[in-house]
């Protein structure tokens, strides 16, 4: 009898190799809810920090709320007829006259009631010559100081011609009663008068004489 040869083969099917692509990742589970809510506060928050808060008065200044904190809580008006308005009132309040600060062409300016800190803006920086006085005075774009009555001091800004050399001028001030001068300091500490009139206009010149003779 024939041998009878059975050939038995492996009936193993192909096994397809799975690869994962380099650089993918797995998706990740969305945050909890809480977790959510939590970054939506700190995004609103933020948000609220940056952003400055005005309230527009109906005198047409500003309350500046939020910001700046030397200029925080400031009345703050802009343009040159409302800034000139409120420069010269200001003056008037502090018992200067209103020749004394001849800025140009006003942006802005601003005061904080509560500190006294005062800033005005022009729109370039300025200069002025008091014939009186024979006095160049040159006036930066932006012109700070801090007011009480009868003073303005820690004045930045603001500079005076003396032998060829400008000078910083931080103080100037008024006695009180007033003796008919008007004084200013340097930052060096050195001071100088001048007739309280060389400021004035012809009205408050006039008024203040007849004031005076009385």
């Amino acid at each position: 009898m024939d041998d009878i040869h059975v050939n038995i083969s492996d009936g193993g099917s192909e096994s397809e190799d799975t690869e994962m692509e380099i650089g993918e990742e797995e998706p990740k589970p969305d945050p909890e809810p809480e977790q959510q809510e939590v970054l939506r506060k700190k995004i609103k928050t933020e948000h609220k920090r940056q952003q400055k808060t005005t309230l527009i008065m109906a005198s047409g200044s500003v309350v500046q709320v939020k910001g700046d904190s030397q200029r925080a809580g400031a009345e703050i008006v802009y343009g040159a007829e409302e800034c000139q308005k409120h420069s010269l009132e200001m003056l008037k309040e502090l018992g200067f006259p209103t020749g004394v600060m001849p800025l140009k062409d006003l942006l802005e300016c601003g005061r904080v009631r509560d500190t006294g800190f005062v800033w005005m803006k022009q729109k370039a920086p300025s200069e002025h010559y008091f014939e009186t006085t024979k006095t160049l005075v040159s006036y930066a774009a932006e012109v700070t100081c801090y007011v009480e009555k009868g003073r303005m001091k820690k004045m930045t800004g603001v500079k005076s011609k003396q032998l060829l050399i400008w000078v910083s001028i931080s103080e100037m001030s008024i006695d009180e009663p007033c003796s008919g001068k008007i004084h200013f300091k340097t930052n060096l500490g050195v001071g100088k008068s001048f007739p309280i009139t060389a400021f004035m206009s012809e009205e408050e010149k006039a008024k203040y004489l007849q004031d005076r003779s009385h």
